[in-house]
């Protein structure tokens, strides 16, 4: 058998309305997790805020792609395979730009 793998966005798709994986869509998730297929959370969240879906499947391995695929980790062992900052401090030429849209800095490195 080849592995595949099975990739869920958080938000409304893997989550109901009440922030919760229905029984029914675990089961699912599970029985694929159990036949040797890798699952690939996916979400513009932070990474914190991924990781309570994350410890619901790390017993069979696979990855968290956030802040929008700009941190992938591996949540089995929390090894960062991937990781993209935004330098800091930031392009000036960006913060008129961040600030009239209120928005902040994704991930970074660095004190502000």
């Amino acid at each position: 058998m080849r592995v595949k793998a099975l990739v869920l966005d958080i938000d409304g798709t893997l989550t109901n309305s009440g922030k919760e994986i229905a029984p029914a869509t675990k089961a699912c998730i599970l029985d694929a997790l159990e036949r040797g297929h890798k699952g690939v959370l996916a979400s513009g969240r932070p990474a914190h805020g991924c990781g309570r879906y994350a410890r619901e499947l790390e017993r069979y391995g696979g990855y968290l792609l956030s802040h929008n695929g700009a941190r992938s980790v591996a949540y089995g062992t929390g090894e960062t395979i991937y990781e993209k900052n935004c330098p800091w401090p930031p392009c000036p030429a960006c913060t008129p730009l961040r600030r009239s849209m209120a928005a902040g800095w994704p991930p970074i490195r660095g004190t502000r």
